[in-house]
């Protein structure tokens, strides 16, 4: 369980998969997450890689059996959707108002500007949930990626978009073509 605990607050639980073991290690990252949810979520997994996290997590991979016979094998995911949901949706509903942020799934959309305010209220729900097994010592920064998602202002003006939107063919009769401005000193 502590292994399982640090790894997971350090972000390295797929690295340490495909560290330690040879069915999983030549995987690139998207298909290693894959195959790894596949075998928490499935109804029936057997083979290579089911053996490799029993043998890389023993007690967690019984808990997981343990809760699909007992619950069913969508009680895993249905568990895992709670959970973001008690951390993504709750820190969501209790942002400002005049802070620009879209929820999708276990991600909040935001500006730079709001990146340290939403990192803090997201650490502070983990804490508050999971008291009895994260402690005030431990440190929650890489548990939540921040990663760009679109272009600066500077790579955008970079971008040939200007010349994309100077091939469309804009038919003056269209109300929501006629009054489309893009203004880069706004952005």
């Amino acid at each position: 369980m502590e292994l399982c605990l640090r790894l997971v607050l350090n972000g390295e639980i797929y690295s340490y998969i495909s560290n330690n073991s040879d069915a999983f290690g030549s995987m690139k990252y998207k298909d290693l997450k894959k195959s790894v949810l596949t075998i928490f979520n499935a109804d029936k997994y057997a083979g290579e890689k089911k053996d490799e996290m029993i043998r890389l997590f023993p007690n967690l991979m019984k808990w997981v059996f343990d809760m699909k016979n007992k619950s069913g094998y969508k009680s895993v995911s249905k568990l895992g959707h709670k959970t973001e949901a008690d951390i993504f949706v709750e820190v969501y509903k209790n942002l400002p108002d005049d802070i620009f942020s879209l929820i999708i799934h276990d991600c909040i959309l935001l500006t730079k500007s709001s990146i340290n305010l939403v990192r803090e209220k997201l650490e502070n729900r983990v804490r508050e949930l999971y008291k009895e097994v994260i402690v005030p010592e431990d440190n929650l920064e890489k548990l939540f990626k921040v990663s760009l998602v679109s272009l600066t202002d500077k790579q955008l003006i970079n971008t040939q978009f200007e010349d994309y939107l100077k091939t469309l063919e804009i038919d003056e009769n269209q109300e929501i073509a006629t009054d489309f401005k893009w203004d880069f000193e706004d952005i």
